[in-house]
């Protein structure tokens, strides 16, 4: 017998022809001195099997670590519903852990799956619990934006750690296994290659099986929610983490049958042309949009922002509107009439269908110039700086661009929206004879207020001075709740400081149409993203749960259109920020299609507004669904006929957001 190389040789000799042949093994066999028989390394077959069992529990703690305690139709439990796509694509890597064989690679295997999906957990807990949305490939996009504002408020920890211990004790489990599991079995009349090839098909086989049997069973809303991605908590709910991976995966490297998607899209869109309308109530006028950022209902007072507070009460306000988006989908929102399932809403272009009908391309028709302005660096979050060109804006300007003597880069220590505006307006309201469209959005009444921007100094006592006055308002007007512990009561003051300078802004804005005589044929559109949801203070002042996504009004924010030309009126029905879209095609007779957009007209009294958010659900003012299939009601005295017309509508919408989601991905152009 000779060994080398880690291998053992067997010299065997023919009894017929004489003929010696040498019999090798591999390292996990080995032959006994004094005997024939061999000895096999059953670790190379147990490690897989301890990854797999590591795998399932690693699922059980994403489940128990992501808050799932609201007031959602969804009770997560322990596993995803169709759990067999999780056992699938784990056997298909416990086949992969064992087909290395080698114990150092099986090693190295073993803690990259597992740290993966550690890491995937933690960024779940983290994703859903602050903002509501999972892991997904279109998020990496974000990741260089995102670190800008990162904040501290966003991070789970208990999800952290409670993902760290187990790291911890896989890490004792798996060192403690090597050191006692090395000992080495005989056996006799072993062939490694029948066992190797049985347990490799056998994992992988079925785990393929597990997989495909468990997509089989899905039914019609299950296999709409698969493919359309419409609902985070219902894809994690039914699928689990590896199902949202395999999905993600398969949607970038299979095909699709697109042409049934583009046949039905084309065929919509003809439907849903109009036609220029000459005689809209603000045909050829100019439009100016502000997104308020973070600025609640209860921001507005009549003594802290006085300004906004006189165009509320001589506008057309909208009572009931709701958004609960993060700032970027509140503005495509405003932009396109839909939301894009693409999170980086990176379109693909700026000629093909799904931004041919976007505003400021509507307005480029009609030789208007468009101009878009934040008043932050436009990388941050996303990039608004090549994205919103992508839609049709002329112009984009951020902070980066603009002459300012003093200017702050670090978020959180904004600058003045006053000084920003100072810097941009000839540009935002020129003066020349031309029409234009422009669109402001604001960054000083961002989040969160634990902190204090130095430029904003001045601003606070001018709060303590109004502060009386403005309690006594609450209370008399309003069913606004003043906080009763100090910590709330100073992230107040400070959200109502900046919200000063933003009221300083819109007066600024308003000064400059009136001596310019622009008030006579300029629309002033101001509405918010979303609440002040930074350190639970919109939910503290409106006496609502931040985990309660039921209550509607929770998302209630400002929507107001002030012009010279529409009479003041309030506008009770409910509306949401798809709606800002169509009101405008409709008030400016702009030729856009119905189709391609999720909203109406807030003018349009034959219709009612379908209310949705991403981050929590579907709403009327009677029901409310969390994942598009469940559906509870919110009006005890609601009817079944009303029930059975909202779930015909949220099935409407998510196969028409499908639709629409399409249009940007295959680039469909006329």
């Amino acid at each position: 017998m000779k060994k080398s190389n880690n291998k053992i040789a067997i010299i065997e000799e023919d009894k017929n022809t004489g003929l010696q042949t040498p019999k090798v093994f591999e390292d996990n066999f080995s032959a006994d001195k004094n005997s024939k028989s061999k000895t096999f390394d059953f670790s190379t077959l147990l490690k897989p099997l301890l990854y797999f069992v590591f795998a399932i529990l690693l699922e059980v703690i994403n489940f128990v670590s992501l808050d799932f305690y609201h007031a959602s139709s969804i009770n997560f439990g322990l596993f995803p519903k169709y759990f067999l796509l999780d056992i699938g694509v784990f056997l298909i890597f416990t086949g992969i852990i064992y087909l290395a064989q080698k114990k150092v690679i099986q090693n190295i295997l073993f803690y990259l799956l597992l740290g993966l999906q550690i890491f995937i957990n933690m960024i779940n807990g983290s994703l859903f619990n602050k903002q509501g949305i999972f892991f997904s490939f279109d998020l990496l996009s974000l990741v260089g934006g995102a670190t800008t504002s990162f904040s501290w408020q966003f991070i789970d920890f208990a999800s952290i750690i409670l993902n760290i211990i187990f790291l911890v004790v896989i890490i004792v489990v798996q060192i403690t296994f090597d050191a006692f599991a090395s000992k080495k079995f005989a056996t006799k009349k072993v062939k490694k290659l029948p066992i190797f090839l049985a347990l490799f098909v056998g994992y992988s086989g079925l785990g393929f099986s597990a997989y495909f049997t468990q997509r089989s069973l899905f039914s019609e809303d299950i296999q709409l929610l698969y493919e359309s991605k419409y609902s985070y908590p219902s894809m994690m709910y039914n699928f689990g983490t590896m199902g949202l991976m395999v999905n993600e995966i398969a949607s970038i490297i299979i095909p699709e049958d697109k042409d049934k998607y583009i046949d039905q899209i084309l065929a919509n869109v003809d439907s849903g042309k109009t036609e220029l309308n000459s005689d809209a109530p603000l045909y050829g006028d100019n439009l100016i949009v502000l997104m308020l950022e973070s600025f609640d209902k209860f921001v507005i007072d009549p003594y802290n922002t006085p300004t906004l507070y006189n165009i509320m009460n001589n506008s057309v306000y909208m009572d009931n509107f709701l958004s609960n988006n993060k700032t970027n989908i509140s503005e495509i929102l405003a932009f396109l009439g839909y939301q894009p399932n693409s999170l980086s809403l990176t379109l693909k272009s700026d000629s093909g269908l799904a931004t041919k009908y976007s505003l400021p391309n509507l307005f480029n028709d009609l030789g208007y110039t468009t101009n878009y302005f934040h008043s932050y660096d436009l990388t941050m979050f996303y990039s608004r700086n090549t994205t919103n060109v992508r839609i049709g804006f002329e112009n984009v300007t951020g902070l980066e661009s603009v002459n300012l003597p003093d200017k702050r880069t670090a978020f959180g220590d904004f600058n003045l929206e006053t000084e920003f505006l100072n810097a941009v307006i000839d540009d935002l309201a020129p003066t020349d004879g031309s029409k234009f469209f422009s669109f402001y959005l604001t960054v000083a009444t961002h989040g969160d207020y634990n902190n204090h921007p130095e430029k904003f100094d001045k601003f606070l006592s001018e709060y303590d001075s109004n502060l009386e006055n403005m309690k006594k308002y609450w209370e008399e007007e309003t069913d606004f709740i003043y906080p009763e512990d100090s910590l709330s009561q100073k992230y107040l003051r400070e959200l109502k400081s900046r919200a000063i300078d933003t009221d300083n802004m819109v007066e600024l804005l308003l000064n400059h149409l009136n001596e310019t005589g622009l008030i006579e044929n300029t629309t002033l559109i101001i509405y918010a993203d979303h609440n002040a949801y930074f350190d639970n203070l919109a939910y503290l002042v409106k006496g609502t749960s931040a985990t309660d996504y039921s209550n509607i009004n929770s998302y209630t924010v400002p929507f107001m259109i002030y012009s010279k030309r529409l009479e003041t009126q309030k506008i009770d029905s409910l509306c949401t920020t798809a709606d800002i879209y169509s009101t405008v095609c409709d008030l400016y007779g702009l030729p856009y299609n119905t189709f391609m957009c999720q909203g109406r007209s807030v003018f349009d009294e034959t219709q009612t507004s379908f209310v949705w958010s991403f981050l929590t659900g579907y709403y009327s003012d009677k029901f409310y669904s969390s994942d598009g299939m469940n559906v509870i009601k919110i009006d005890p005295n609601a009817t079944d006929e009303e029930l059975a017309e909202f779930k015909t509508r949220l099935k409407q919408f998510i196969n028409k957001e499908l639709l629409l989601d399409k249009t940007i991905k295959y680039d469909i152009k006329f």
